[in-house]
């Protein structure tokens, strides 16, 4: 794969890159390097890429794979669920918090788990700190459809947290 081939394969999910090492790093010059880290791999391994079916996203999994990894390599962090309650509270970013801990590593691979309607209302709720009224314009659904989304989601993800948390502690 020449150079032309591979910007037009790859360079569209660019945005789409960031955004979600935006979530992942919680922070803009990491979620720069990520995508440049990736876009490396993947330059790296272009001749084995001629036959992919959706070049964005398999460019975001194998980003979210090399942040998933780094991380593994990484001191692992361990506290309980109170722990990371308050500081997760006592952060100003709160996506910043989770991700710097297993349990956001946790979180956020249940938010993935979630229907899409759900984890993209979540997403836009919680960590991207929309306001309902924005939701609802961007989405185009009611409020309360939205509110409910929203709550199933987050209990999903507190029951399915304190499941693991539990399931660990054992």
């Amino acid at each position: 794969m020449d150079a032309s081939a591979f910007k037009e394969m790859f360079l569209p999910a660019h945005r789409r890159m960031y955004v979600a090492a935006m979530r992942l790093t919680g922070n803009a010059a990491d979620a720069e390097d990520l995508v440049q880290e990736t876009f490396l791999r993947l330059w790296t391994k272009r001749g084995e890429l001629k036959n992919i079916g959706n070049a964005e996203a398999f460019a975001v999994t194998t980003m979210k794979n090399m942040f998933v990894d780094r991380t593994r390599k990484s001191k692992p962090q361990t506290c309980d669920i109170a722990d990371a309650a308050k500081h997760l509270a006592s952060t100003d970013s709160a996506e910043a918090g989770l991700v710097r801990s297993e349990e956001g590593l946790t979180v956020m691979r249940l938010i993935d788990d979630l229907p899409e309607n759900q984890r993209k209302v979540m997403v836009m709720r919680d960590i991207d700190d929309m306001g309902y009224d924005e939701i609802c314009t961007q989405t185009g659904m009611p409020s309360s459809t939205v509110r409910s989304l929203i709550s199933r989601a987050r209990k999903y993800i507190r029951n399915r947290f304190e499941e693991i948390a539990e399931y660990e502690r054992r």
